[in-house]
């Protein structure tokens, strides 16, 4: 073990979002050139509720969800961030620690939901939400 002691936990809102950024500062999404939802041939780079058709993608990203997932697709789907977390946009909403959050949008989501500044209200359980924990060193 490299710690005495750890807590598994939920994020807050700025932990989130820091960890979401990759590094990047300024940019509403979390990949590389995060300003914009799809690549330079026209692919998504999350999964998210894609109303427009895919450009030029690979033959297997071409189908009726437009952006390669029709439901939450394998973390690994999409390129990761700058700190190696994949999926912080789309796919699944991630819980925060405040009752009711999520942040990062998902599949059923478009994709202003998917930035990572945007708070979503969340009622109730759904397929869309899901979490990431986040580990905390109390004593080193």
């Amino acid at each position: 073990k490299k710690f005495k002691k750890v807590v598994f936990r939920l994020p807050d809102n700025e932990e989130w979002m820091l960890a979401a950024s990759g590094g990047l500062k300024d940019t509403p999404y979390p990949w590389p050139g995060g300003y914009y939802v799809r690549n330079s041939k026209g692919c998504y780079l999350c999964n998210i509720n894609a109303v427009e058709p895919c450009g030029d993608c690979p033959e297997g990203m071409k189908n009726e969800s437009n952006d390669g997932g029709f439901f939450p697709v394998p973390a690994n789907s999409y390129y990761p961030n700058g700190f190696g977390l994949y999926c912080v946009a789309g796919n699944v909403a991630e819980m925060l620690r405040e009752p009711g959050k999520t942040k990062g949008g998902s599949w059923l989501d478009e994709p202003f939901w998917c930035q990572i500044p945007n708070v979503h209200d969340q009622a109730a359980p759904s397929p869309a939400v899901g979490f990431r924990v986040f580990m905390e060193v109390v004593e080193e």
